[in-house]
């Protein structure tokens, strides 16, 4: 999560947002506006029926390490899926 104490480390803060996208799914470095939206949608109509939830905002940090997982526009197959050990509804 990409906030004020990144800043803090200075002339490296560019290299550390860097590691952080390359280390989950989704990839880029995590903004506090992503914690917000996840509270507002919480605090807001649309989860009125979530109960008994962790939402974790981590941008899939906790899927696995890099390379574990397909990124969008990835080919089908490959090792990268073949370490995949839950199920799977995907197609060949």
């Amino acid at each position: 999560m990409v906030t004020p104490i990144i800043g803090a480390i200075g002339d490296r803060k560019e290299a550390i947002e860097a590691a952080m996208a390359r280390g989950q799914p989704v990839p880029r470095a995590g903004q506090p506006d992503d914690i917000a939206h996840a509270a507002l949608y919480l605090a807001g109509p649309h989860a009125g029926f979530v109960t008994g939830h962790t939402l974790v905002v981590d941008g899939g940090a906790v899927s696995g390490p890099a390379g574990t997982y397909r990124r969008p526009g990835d080919p089908r197959g490959g090792a990268a899926q073949q370490r995949f050990a839950g199920p799977s509804f995907e197609q060949g």
